[in-house]
């Protein structure tokens, strides 16, 4: 269930305009350096299209100005922001987030990406990570604004790296026979959302898939995530991975 058909319906948009749509970045960001005018070229040379803005103000004048179709998953819209940049108002250190909580407030429930270089104002982000990606280098922001697809492989967990990174694990025979399997338990209130772990890793994901289209006021608390590593299932991913490739 998602919150999209609280939302007038144009009677002319079908869903197949809205799979052909083309894909569009939206960014804010006050900065003109080379690293963005690279990563605009990149992306255009993709065949997106790039809309640029400085400020939050113009920025949510335009997308209020956009319709409807910005709001379905299918319309391959996403927001790319800066996390500080001068306002009006003058510097805001936490511009990106603001920004953020305003397109959920607005409903948007699309991706959205807040490149944030210093590591002490992204501590500010680790409390809205449902709303947010927070991205803090410039290979994911490439790859995020050419709408590069996620690994098919990057959402199988790395076992190993649980186990070094110390997470409760027990063996399990299933009743009446089988291969023995093993589960890792994953207690999310000890993971540091953003950090270079592999529990935080499966935490995104998990919540990527699970909150992308809940209502920011409406998001559940993980309490406890369950990884199986089951060799059964193991086989039947990388079968399916060898398929992929061939």
């Amino acid at each position: 269930h998602t919150q999209a058909q609280k939302f007038p319906l144009n009677p002319n948009l079908t869903l197949t305009d809205l799979v052909k749509a083309s894909r569009t970045l939206f960014w804010v960001d006050d900065k003109r350096t080379q690293e963005n005018e690279d990563i605009k070229k990149l992306a255009e040379s993709e065949g997106i299209t790039v809309i640029r803005m400085m400020s939050t103000t113009e920025a949510l004048q335009r997308f209020d100005a956009l319709g409807n179709e910005k709001y379905y998953p299918q319309s391959n819209f996403r927001v790319m922001s800066n996390m500080t940049r001068m306002e009006p108002s003058g510097l805001n250190r936490s511009a990106g987030l603001d920004f953020a909580v305003k397109l959920r407030e607005r409903h948007f429930q699309g991706p959205i990406l807040i490149f944030c270089s210093d590591p002490d104002n992204a501590k500010k982000a680790i409390a809205h990570q449902h709303l947010i990606e927070l991205c803090i280098n410039y290979e994911r922001a490439v790859e995020y604004a050419c709408f590069a697809k996620k690994r098919v492989d990057s959402l199988y967990p790395d076992f190993l790296a649980l186990k070094a990174e110390g997470v409760r694990d027990r063996l399990v025979t299933p009743e009446g026979g089988g291969q023995p399997f093993t589960k890792y338990y994953l207690e999310v209130d000890k993971i540091k959302p953003g950090s270079d772990t592999e529990s935080a890793r499966i935490l995104n994901t998990v919540e990527e898939h699970l909150f992308r289209y809940l209502h920011p006021d409406k998001l559940p608390k993980l309490r406890r995530i369950i990884a199986v590593d089951n060799p059964v299932l193991r086989a039947k991913f990388e079968n399916g991975l060898a398929e992929l490739d061939s």
